[in-house]
Parts: C-alpha cells; structure tokens; sequence
C-alpha cells in the first residue's frame, strides 16, 4: 500500500514538473459500468451455474500534463460501485439468487496520446489501475421467496490491474465536453474473509461508458 501510494505521489510531482511545458487539465466525469468479463474463481465457478452481468457506475476527477506536443499523463481518482458478481445457485428449497457487490476506488495513471480528426480530439489511453476496496462486501441472496443481506470483510486492500480506452473530446469554449469508453482488467480476484481464513470470488473485467467536462490551461 505504501508503495502505490508512494508511486502515485511521484506521478503527481511529476505533472506539475512537466505541466509547465505543456497543456494542463483537470476535469470531473460520471459513467456507467458492466461487469463484462469478470472471471469466477474455482470456489465461485463451483458454486454458482449461471451468471448475469452485474451493472454500476460512478465518477470522478482526473488531471491530465503533456509531456510532448499530443503524449501526456493523465492521473484519476474514480469511485465505482455495484463492482461484482450475481449468479443462481442451487438451494435446498429449489434455486437462489446471490449478488455480491463492493465499492471500489479506482487510482489509474494512464499515458494518453491526442489527435486531430475535424473539430474532434481522439485520445486512446493505457496504463495500470491501482483498485481500492472500501468498507465490506455486501451479500444479498434470495431464495424461496425470503431475502437476506449480509456483510463480508474483504481481505485484500489494494487490487492492481490494467485500462485502457478511447476517449473523444468536443471543445467547448475553455474547456471541453469528454466522451469515453474503456476497459478495465484487475489482476488480482476479490478475496472474502478475515483471521487468514479467505476465499477467491472473481476477478473483475469491467466496460465503463463516460461522460464528462474538462478545463484546459
């Protein structure tokens, strides 16, 4: 933990060094997410035989320096929830159906490259995505006509992974109206437990659909 939080401060020293040179942005976005591609452990693949896309969403801020005329870096801070799993499994009194969701922060740092088609900026990115769980798991199971919620410790505090996109960008006046759409691959599954008991549920695949406003100086 020390190490990423250690890693993303160097990025941001390194954008005000480099901000200087070239354009400097800052912006906020909201978007819509599917849980498409998101991989079952062996526990969870036993478990549950049949799975539906979980959908959720979120924002965010984010702040973007060039390094070179169109190649910049770009450092986000996107809260996701609704991150998980929901699959029928087969219960005494016939089938059931789980769902289990955490929220997440998202801390991508990303290389981002700009150009011109017409009035639009195309921007493809990639880089890694550093994922933090907040608070606990929550479990929702219904099975013969009866609920039940409960809460699951989340054993592991830091997930790393990959994004990668594209967005596009419509300016407007100082700034611009952003566009996105990007994938999302943690490396690492969702780990259940607490006291060193833990059990692996899946490993996350998510595609994100933005929309957002920029600053440009």
């Amino acid at each position: 933990m020390k190490k990423m939080f250690g890693a993303v401060l160097a990025a941001v020293v390194a954008m005000q060094a480099v901000s200087a040179a070239g354009r400097f942005a800052v912006g906020a976005k909201g978007l819509f997410q599917l849980n498409v591609g998101t991989v079952l452990s062996d526990f969870a693949d036993g478990v549950y035989y049949s799975e539906k896309v979980l959908p959720g969403g979120g924002g965010g801020i984010f702040a973007r320096a060039n390094v070179f005329k169109g190649l910049g870096i770009q450092l986000e801070a996107l809260f996701t929830g609704n991150n998980g799993v929901k699959g029928k499994y087969e219960s005494s009194g016939g089938n059931a159906v789980e769902t289990v969701s955490y929220v997440a922060l998202d801390i991508p740092l990303l290389a981002v490259y700009d150009f011109n088609v017409g009035p639009v900026v195309l921007t493809p990115f990639l880089g890694p995505n550093f994922s933090i769980p907040l608070g606990d798991a929550k479990s929702k199971s219904k099975a013969s006509g009866k609920s039940v919620d409960s809460d699951m410790p989340i054993a592991i505090r830091c997930i790393p992974g990959i994004a990668f996109g594209l967005a596009a960008g419509f300016p407007v006046g100082p700034g611009a109206v952003v566009a996105e759409m990007r994938y999302l691959h943690d490396f690492t599954p969702l780990s259940i437990g607490e006291n060193g008991v833990h059990v692996d549920i899946a490993t996350r695949g998510a595609l994100s659909i933005s929309a957002g406003w920029q600053f440009m100086f």
